[in-house]
């Protein structure tokens, strides 16, 4: 059976999408990207204060005593 999709009310994101310039496009989401790098960076930061771990990918953790034994 098939049913009719339901409208939805419009967003204020999904209004901009549809209708900014590709400029303006362009400035937002670098400036989400830049946001979300610095974001990143700090719980970086924060993961490679914890005693004895030293951050190496956003998956994977490795204890050690030192970073020499990782050659970072």
């Amino acid at each position: 059976m098939i049913t009719k999709r339901r409208k939805v009310k419009s967003t204020t994101f999904s209004d901009f999408v549809r209708n900014a310039s590709s400029r303006e496009k362009r400035k937002f989401f670098a400036q989400v990207i830049e946001e979300a790098i610095q974001k990143q960076k700090e719980v970086i930061a924060k993961a490679n204060e914890i005693d004895g771990y030293v951050f190496v990918s956003t998956t994977m953790w490795f204890q050690c005593a030192t970073t020499e034994r990782l050659n970072l």
